[in-house]
């Protein structure tokens, strides 16, 4: 009860809400913007847990999570996430002051009108792109930019005019990923038939149409 859930939405703002003051609720809960102050057509795109600092009388829980450092769910203060938008524009930022946010939140990402954040992940050696219509690509993390907050970012995936990004996720080494198409079916994808390129590429076909 003491941890915290680090909200991101699609207009790019950063809340933080103790896991205490989460409302007490049955069935489908609460409404979020009951409790955090979101704007007109906001809604939620990522969420990770966020640990408190550890005391010494912790040190097993402490040792058990490793403080959130290796798990893709969780978050540090200090942390650094690279935030990605529909249009294909990101940047990685360093997380600071999370404990502190008021429940107005804060502005972490500025789109042009008409795009918006779609993914957050926590930044790592290498940063798989995914379009809607089924195109894909894999590039260096470091090819990312580090920029303060209210940034808009660089192209990191140039999506098409009839496209947009859904998906960018941090890995190292070889993994695999889990695609539900259009007909609901789940598809595994192995990071290795991904096209490994630069930034602002369009990348390659990796699933058929739908």
């Amino acid at each position: 009860t003491l941890d915290s859930v680090a909200f991101f939405t699609n207009l790019g703002t950063l809340y933080v809400l103790k896991v205490g003051d989460f409302p007490a609720s049955s069935g489908y809960g609460d409404p979020i913007q009951k409790t955090l102050k979101f704007k007109d057509g906001e809604r939620v795109v990522s969420c990770f847990g966020l640990k408190t600092a550890k005391k010494e009388s912790d040190k097993v829980q402490a040792d058990l999570f490793k403080l959130g450092e290796t798990a893709p769910n969780m978050l540090n203060d200090g942390e650094i996430v690279t935030l990605v938008s529909k249009g294909g524009l990101g940047f990685a930022l360093t997380l600071e002051g999370l404990q502190g946010l008021k429940r107005s939140g804060k502005r972490e990402a500025k789109f042009k009108e008409g795009d918006e954040l779609v993914a957050v992940s926590k930044s790592a050696p290498k940063l798989a792109l995914f379009s809607r219509r089924g195109f894909g690509m894999v590039i260096k993390g470091n090819e990312v930019p580090l920029r303060n907050a209210g940034a808009a970012g660089v192209i990191l995936l140039g999506v098409r005019d009839d496209d947009h990004l859904v998906a960018a996720i941090g890995f190292g080494g070889k993994c695999k990923f889990k695609v539900k198409v259009d007909s609901g079916n789940e598809k595994e994808l192995a990071s290795s038939d991904l096209t490994e390129g630069h930034r602002a590429l369009k990348g390659n076909r990796v699933f058929p149409r739908g």
